[in-house]
């Protein structure tokens, strides 16, 4: 009896001994990323990197060092017709911690260019009566388009995660 007793207590010693840390990174938790490219609403990328502004630590222990990539999914669109602006959004998809395991990300920046959908149709029915066949001409006016520069935006984790600590 004293034996098993004695192994038990031993074995939970060296279990805790050998045992690694593990910290849960909870949901919706910052990720500060910055890009580093300029990226124009003509631009036909998908898919850009960005990195890790500074260390992501919980509970003391760092999961996320500083400069670890993030991967960023690029939607742009150029300026159309009727005025509509060209616009550049960057969504975070994700990063990977200092155990390999890979987070999951949200959030997203926008720039959008200047809209001129106003001066396009006003035009086009100010001029009905003044050049009645050529006025939809007014409806070929662009938007503005846009460049988004690089930049520092916060990025939240999509779910809960538990990073082991080496």
């Amino acid at each position: 009896m004293k034996r098993q007793i004695l192994l038990a207590i031993f074995s939970l010693l060296c279990l805790g001994l050998f045992s690694q840390n593990q910290v849960v990174l909870p949901k919706g938790y910052s990720v500060f990323v910055k890009t580093s490219d300029v990226v124009p609403s003509t631009s036909k990328v998908k898919q850009m990197s960005a990195y890790v502004t500074s260390d992501v630590v919980v509970m003391g222990q760092t999961v996320i060092k500083e400069g670890t990539p993030v991967l960023i999914d690029v939607k742009a669109r150029k300026a159309g017709f009727i005025g509509r602006p060209g616009k550049v959004e960057l969504k975070g998809i994700s990063t990977t911690a200092i155990d390999g395991s890979v987070i999951d990300l949200t959030g997203s920046t926008l720039e959008k260019g200047e809209a001129h959908r106003g001066k396009s149709i006003g035009l086009t029915i100010g001029m009905f009566f003044v050049i009645p066949p050529f006025n939809f001409f007014f409806l070929l006016v662009k938007g503005d388009e846009c460049n988004l520069n690089a930049r520092s935006f916060p990025l939240a984790t999509k779910s809960e995660c538990t990073i082991t600590i080496p």
